[in-house]
């Protein structure tokens, strides 16, 4: 990614599915048994251009894994 722009177009596409996910109680996450680790490995481009919504977004996952939306690990 090389310009400013087409970098918080992808920080746009790697919250979006997670919104989702949190909105609908992990649905896709159960579905297709997704693990914390692999939500969080496509989300470096977050915790670089936002730091305050990636911080946001670790605290929502583990939420998510304590509610048994997304597996741990």
């Amino acid at each position: 990614q090389k310009t400013l722009e087409s970098r918080w177009v992808k920080v746009g596409d790697r919250i979006l599915p997670i919104l989702l996910n949190l909105a609908t109680e992990g649905r896709t996450w159960r579905d297709l048994d997704v693990a914390h680790s692999q939500v969080t490995a496509v989300t470096q481009t977050i915790a670089e251009l936002a730091p305050p919504l990636y911080e946001w977004m670790q605290g929502q996952l583990e939420m998510a894994v304590s509610q048994g939306w997304l597996k741990p690990g």
